[in-house]
């Protein structure tokens, strides 16, 4: 659901939002953060909170135009 709102925010013309998120979900499904039924032990519920605060941190190092940019990750999996 968190990538079909990226490609949303892109159509709509807010590209970092979109990056910020699709960042997010690549950060968080390469993390230890997993649901039972990909061998883990947190419900989605504290999966979608990770990816809520992880695009938090993505969008204010973009808006602060960090350093180091950001790059799309294409993980290729949907939360």
């Amino acid at each position: 659901m968190f990538l079909t709102v990226a490609l949303l925010l892109e159509h709509l013309g807010h590209a970092q939002a979109a990056l910020a998120i699709r960042n997010a979900v690549a950060q968080v499904a390469r993390s230890a953060c997993r649901t039972y039924d990909l061998g883990g032990t947190a419900n989605t519920f504290e999966v979608a909170t990770v990816i809520v605060r992880q695009t938090l941190e993505w969008a204010a190092k973009l808006d602060a135009g960090a350093s180091r940019t950001p790059h799309t990750v294409n993980t290729g999996a949907h939360a």
